[in-house]
């Protein structure tokens, strides 16, 4: 499947405006003092980007921290990779 063009674009911090999009709800969350109880752990979620068999990020947040990191990649035209982390500032 041939990514659109919102996929293969990246904002000016070089990240696919895809997986911000998907990243900034959970980071605002964590930033409110969210946590997510159905998780084994409260204090992380896991979320998929919106690209069709895209990234699957790990967010978690530990004394004011917010990390997300890359658990699984799919066909990314970004080629992020397993384990790599996302800047959440």
């Amino acid at each position: 499947m041939k990514a659109c063009r919102f996929y293969t674009q990246t904002n000016s911090g070089g990240q696919c405006p895809a997986a911000i999009h998907t990243l900034a709800p959970y980071k605002l969350s964590f930033q409110q003092g969210a946590s997510f109880p159905w998780r084994a752990n409260k204090n992380d979620v896991i979320c998929q980007c919106p690209h069709p068999n895209g990234v699957v990020f790990l967010v978690t947040t530990c004394n004011s921290q917010i990390n997300a990191k890359i658990i699984e990649v799919g066909d990314c035209p970004h080629k992020y990779k397993v384990d790599q982390e996302i800047p959440l500032k």
